[in-house]
């Protein structure tokens, strides 16, 4: 699979994936500060899978209808390295190629999974065509 990690985690996890056979790439040392939308775009446009404890990701994919393979999105308690490479690593373990597509809440003990949409959103042209009946 393929990953797009959020600068807000470790980047040890770019490591720990690569080791398992994923290929993964951090935000943090590739593209430094960019803002949330460029982050789920990229992952969109690279047919990766964004992970991030960032609410502003999901919230993009959600409520905005920005296109997203799919995104983890961790809501973890402890907030140590090593705790959140772990519970990245178990969930990718249990769920697979069944997380594209997703959007994955991962809290310390749970894992809420819903489709990103059932519909294609909506597209620039779309917006342009638009126009007020008299």
């Amino acid at each position: 699979m393929r990953f797009l990690i959020d600068e807000c985690l470790p980047k040890s996890l770019v490591g720990e994936l690569e080791s398992r056979g994923h290929e993964a790439r951090a935000v943090s040392v590739d593209e430094p500060g960019i803002a949330d939308a460029v982050v789920v775009m990229l992952g969109w446009d690279e047919d990766r899978l964004v992970v991030s404890s960032d609410s502003d990701i999901p919230t993009k994919v959600v409520f905005e209808l920005f296109p997203a393979e799919g995104v983890m999105f961790l809501r973890l308690k402890v907030q140590s390295k090593q705790r959140i490479v772990d519970r990245i690593l178990s969930v990718i373990d249990e769920y697979g190629e069944a997380m594209i597509g997703q959007i994955l809440t991962v809290d310390d003990w749970r894992v809420r999974v819903r489709p990103v949409r059932s519909e294609e959103p909506p597209t620039v042209g779309d917006a342009e065509t638009d126009t007020e009946e008299d």
